[in-house]
């Protein structure tokens, strides 16, 4: 049976377009969603359309070539004479094109990765077309989003439900701030641990993956999880900040702490509910899976 990987997926015919799917498979391939677009339409670009920081924080950098002509050599060496001026943090350069792959280009620009490395310059790898459906089709939400003639079936869009509510089940579990929130516990490791940044990572690539759900009101309730966790966070934060003076306890007051445990618990109380109605709906859905 074919997969949507193996599948001839047609590259689109609008440049904006093809950014749009490079974005979104760029922010797969790095399992960051801290990629965007660089700049807007008719500003300069230094030969970079999109831009982000894989999660070793190193700088990477997309060119995106819409083309149904071959890409040669010469076209890498000006993208990467334009890229020189871009940033100079910057490790990688990638290529992204809707061509096809090509041993003897593929060849060319390793040597011209080897000799920038040589030269304590950033890298270029090249990603041809396969590679970026290869990339985009391993999350199928993301990949139905941009190309709904591949899909199908109301039943096809329901199983894509349950498995997303699992993965933000699976994920939210791996740092375990939501059960945190969600318990009747109060202690000291709240303050300064309730913000780590594997928690603050998640919310961010929750939100970074948009998904219309088909089942009853599922939509809402996730909706709503989503903005008690980011009010949660971001007021918890703040609280923190002030009461302990930079999240240092040793500077708070015994009336700080006094006065941010009161309102602490009474903000986790309210997160608490919503993170209880959410995990009760997805854990319904995903115990009656559809195959």
């Amino acid at each position: 049976m074919p997969t949507i990987a193996s599948s001839s997926v047609p590259p689109p015919s609008s440049w904006e377009e093809f950014e749009n799917i490079c974005l979104a498979a760029t922010k797969i391939r790095w399992r960051s969603p801290d990629f965007s677009k660089n700049g807007r339409p008719g500003q300069q670009q230094d030969g970079v359309d999109i831009y982000g920081y894989s999660r070793d924080h190193d700088l990477l950098a997309i060119q995106c070539k819409n083309t149904t002509k071959k890409v040669y050599k010469s076209i890498i060496e000006e993208e990467i004479r334009k890229a020189e001026i871009f940033d100079i943090n910057l490790r990688t350069l990638y290529i992204a094109t809707t061509a096809g792959n090509d041993a003897v280009l593929q060849r060319e620009v390793r040597a011209m990765h080897k000799d920038r490395i040589d030269q304590k310059k950033f890298g270029v790898h090249i990603l041809f077309w396969h590679d970026i459906i290869q990339d985009l089709s391993s999350c199928e939400e993301t990949f139905y989003a941009h190309f709904p003639q591949f899909f199908n079936t109301s039943r096809s869009q329901k199983k894509l439900d349950v498995e997303f509510v699992k993965n933000v089940l699976d994920e939210s579990n791996k740092f375990g701030e939501i059960n945190y929130i969600a318990s009747d516990d109060f202690h000291e490791r709240g303050v300064g641990e309730m913000m780590l940044s594997g928690f603050n990572f998640n919310l961010r690539n929750w939100k970074s993956r948009p998904h219309k759900f088909s089942l009853g009101n599922l939509s809402a309730v996730y909706d709503e999880f989503i903005r008690s966790m980011e009010g949660f966070v971001d007021t918890a934060n703040g609280m923190a900040k002030y009461y302990y003076k930079g999240m240092d306890a040793k500077a708070a007051t015994e009336e700080d702490k006094i006065k941010f445990h009161s309102e602490f618990s009474e903000l986790k109380q309210k997160a608490a509910r919503v993170v209880r109605d959410y995990y009760a709906l997805a854990r319904e859905i995903s115990a009656n899976e559809v195959h």
